[in-house]
């Protein structure tokens, strides 16, 4: 499921991208005093199991 998921992110189409994302995010906030969105995520198990702390999921590089 990871393969699948980064070979997405990598020749997917925008449409697809933020599908995929849709499905991930649990909320988003803007925090405009700070100038910062921020995330909560739902990932999948599988993808959560291949996290780590500090691998650095950055889905604004993903044309959101």
């Amino acid at each position: 499921m990871r393969r699948d998921i980064e070979r997405l992110f990598e020749f997917g189409t925008i449409a697809e991208k933020k599908e995929l994302l849709r499905i991930w995010i649990a909320e988003m906030k803007l925090a405009p005093e700070r100038r910062e969105v921020v995330l909560t995520f739902r990932a999948p198990e599988p993808v959560m199991q291949e996290m780590v702390a500090g691998a650095g999921f950055e889905p604004a590089t993903f044309g959101l």
